[in-house]
C-alpha cells in the first residue's frame, strides 16, 4: 500500500524566518535548522538565516561551525549588533576572550543601548581583573535595563569579590525579587541571612559570574524585514522569494501570521 503524498506549499521568506525563529525559541532545533537551510537554499547570503543558524549550531555544541556561520552573516551585513553580541558569546565559549571583548564592543558601538552586550562584556573584564571597568559595564547594563537579572547577579558577584558585601546582598536580593526561581536567588538569600547587622564582612565563596544567554537573538533579536533590502541578502525587487515547506513544518503557536496585502 503506497503512502499518501505529503503536501508541499510555498512560504514567503519572511514567514519562513518567523517560523524558524519560533521553532528555535521553543527548543525545536531540528525544525528550525531545516527551515533556515531551506531559506539559505533560496538566498545563500540571507544574513539572519546565517546568523541564527550559527547560534543554533552553538546551542548544539558545534561552536566552530556556528562561528563560521555568524562570521559569514557579518560579511554580508556588518550593521548587526545582535550578531556581534552572539559572536562574543561564541568566542567566550572557545576561550578566545580578546576577540569576545572586541565583538561585544562592536555590538555596543552599533547599538549603545545593548544591555546584554554590556553585561557580558563586564564578565570578561572581571575575568581579566579589570574590576572598575567591569563594574561600569554592569551598571550601564542596569541603567539601560533595570530588570536585567544577569547584570544584577554579575554585579553582586563583583561586589562580593571586592568585599562590598552590603552592595552584593542588595544585588542578590534584587535577583530574588525579579526571579525567585533564579539559580542564584537562594545563594543571595543565604548571604543575606549570614551577614551581621553591623555590616561586618562575611566570609564565603562568591558565585561565578554568568554570561547572559545568546542575545535574545534569534528570539528578540529577530526583526521582520521588508523584502526589498538587497544589501542584507534579501530579494531586491520583483516577485517575492518563497521557500518550499512540507506540511510537518506548520506554523508554531504564537508565530506571526503572514502579512496581508
Amino acid at each position: 500500500m503506497s503512502e499518501p503524498e505529503t503536501d508541499v506549499r510555498e512560504v514567503p521568506l519572511d514567514e519562513a524566518m518567523t517560523m524558524a525563529v519560533a521553532f528555535q525559541r521553543r527548543g525545536q532545533l531540528d525544525a528550525a535548522a531545516e527551515v533556515y537551510q531551506k531559506v539559505l537554499a533560496v538566498v545563500p547570503t540571507h544574513p539572519d538565516a546565517l546568523h541564527f543558524l550559527g547560534v543554533l549550531c552553538h546551542q548544539r555544541g558545534h561552536s566552530e561551525e556556528g562561528l563560521a556561520l555568524v562570521l559569514r552573516s557579518l560579511d554580508v551585513a556588518r550593521n548587526q549588533p545582535d550578531a556581534f553580541s552572539n559572536l562574543g558569546i561564541i568566542y567566550k565559549s572557545m576561550a578566545r576572550l580578546e576577540e569576545a571583548i572586541a565583538a561585544y564592543q562592536e555590538a555596543i558601538a552599533l547599538r549603545p543601548d545593548h544591555a546584554n552586550a554590556y553585561s557580558n562584556l563586564g564578565v570578561l573584564l572581571k575575568a581579566q581583573g579589570r574590576m572598575a571597568e567591569a563594574e561600569e559595564a554592569y551598571r550601564t547594563a542596569l541603567r539601560l535595563n533595570p530588570s536585567h537579572i544577569d547584570a544584577h547577579h554579575n554585579l553582586g558577584v563583583l561586589m562580593a569579590a571586592t568585599g562590598r558585601m552590603k552592595e552584593a546582598v542588595e544585588c542578590y536580593c534584587r535577583v530574588t525579587t525579579l526571579s525567585p526561581r533564579h539559580p542564584e536567588a537562594r545563594f543571595g538569600e543565604a548571604w543575606r541571612l549570614r551577614l551581621p547587622i553591623s555590616g561586618v564582612r562575611a566570609s564565603g565563596p562568591a558565585a561565578p559570574g554568568r554570561s547572559a544567554a545568546p542575545s535574545r537573538s534569534p528570539p528578540a533579536g529577530h526583526r521582520r524585514r521588508r523584502s526589498a533590502r538587497s544589501s542584507r541578502g534579501c530579494p531586491a525587487s520583483g516577485r517575492r522569494r518563497v521557500v518550499p515547506c512540507r506540511t510537518p513544518l506548520r506554523r508554531p503557536a504564537g508565530a506571526l501570521r503572514r502579512p496581508s496585502g
